[in-house]
């Protein structure tokens, strides 16, 4: 009886505080990178974990144990948020995933904004108490202008209660304004997987955003290699509707396996193309234009170089001029574009024919 006294106070003191005095969306300073991230800028793995501590649990420990370079976040959710009594087999399993190097985050719905704030914060409180899980999973996550501070404040909120990272979930794009509300933002939530165009115009730093996807058969490298460029977490599972998240997907250590290896490359590499005629000698002054997500990267005059980030796919164009007409790639492409995804510095040599 105390301790809900207690609980309601603490409640009624936060909601003074934010709806008498303004709140205002902090810096971007003032958000940190979840501790599995803050050292390394990796890209990580969202894991929704809604299966009761059995199996996966276990398979989950087991592939941070074995690459434990890739930071793992797993959502848990007992039920529909933390219930209303503690259940032993999850503290036990809560205590052996952080053990292992795994950031546990507990899920709250929002409701889209329309939760009254007071339930969301008891949710907040009760996983506190009940589970000392790591931080906080704001499902339901509005994208519509003019709930920023509704968000900001439970970030503010979780914050002041020692968790180390706060996740919001609309599943969707969200309003510049709505950066920095929380630590992360899972701006995808779909079947398939987000196009990379649709992810290089995110903006903003890669830790403010994560996606997940299901229904996606097979791993594909590809995406993992351009995603890691604009995203802090990533999840795929071959699993669907209507629940893909009570078991992990069939491919789950290839997934982690492979962002193992994605991480291991260096950030950026420098590309150079060069333009030369059939005899080897360099032509100069060739317009290049690069591409990558559909937007244009850089232009200038051949020979021209460019600093590109590992794993992310470019498109690079060579025009014709005068009597320079474009043959080949050194590849063997006779298409004046060439599409590259690299992972170490390398020269694009086109051949041209002077006529």
């Amino acid at each position: 009886m105390l301790e809900d006294l207690s609980r309601r106070i603490l409640i009624t003191v936060f909601l003074l505080i934010i709806f008498v005095i303004p709140v205002f969306t902090a810096p971007r300073a003032f958000f940190p990178l979840t501790h599995a991230q803050s050292e390394t800028n990796l890209t990580g793995i969202i894991i929704p974990l809604y299966s009761y501590p059995r199996n996966e649990w276990t398979e989950v420990m087991n592939m941070k144990e074995a690459y434990p370079s890739v930071p793992i976040v797993a959502v848990i959710n007992p039920d529909n948020g933390p219930g209303s009594s503690q259940d032993p087999n999850y503290v036990s399993g809560i205590g052996l995933l952080e053990s292992a190097g795994v950031t546990v985050v507990g899920y709250v719905y929002t409701s889209y904004a329309a939760r009254p704030i007071s339930s969301v914060l008891a949710d907040v409180n009760t996983w506190k108490q009940m589970y000392q899980v790591n931080g906080i999973f704001f499902d339901q996550m509005s994208n519509v202008p003019g709930y920023e501070n509704y968000y900001s404040s439970l970030n503010s909120y979780a914050a002041s209660l020692g968790y180390t990272i706060t996740i919001g979930n609309p599943g969707a794009a969200v309003p510049a304004s709505y950066i920095g509300t929380m630590d992360n933002i899972l701006i995808y939530e779909n079947q398939g997987l987000p196009s990379t165009s649709y992810l290089s115009s995110l903006g903003y730093q890669k830790s403010d955003f994560s996606s997940v996807s299901y229904g996606v058969p097979t791993i594909d490298s590809s995406f993992l290699s351009s995603a890691s460029a604009y995203l802090g977490y990533v999840y795929v599972t071959d699993q669907n509707l209507p629940n893909p998240y009570t078991t992990l997907p069939s491919y789950f250590e290839t997934l982690v396996s492979t962002l193992s290896q994605i991480d291991s490359l260096p950030t950026t590499v420098s590309i150079t193309v060069q333009t030369i005629d059939m005899s080897g000698n360099q032509i100069q002054g060739l317009w290049t234009v690069v591409q990558s997500g559909g937007a244009t990267f850089q232009t200038g005059f051949s020979p021209m170089s460019f600093t590109a980030t590992s794993g992310v796919q470019y498109q690079v164009t060579v025009s014709n001029y005068g009597n320079d007409v474009f043959s080949h790639w050194s590849t063997g492409s006779t298409s004046n574009t060439i599409t590259i995804t690299p992972s170490q510095a390398m020269t694009l040599v086109a051949y041209y024919n002077v006529v």
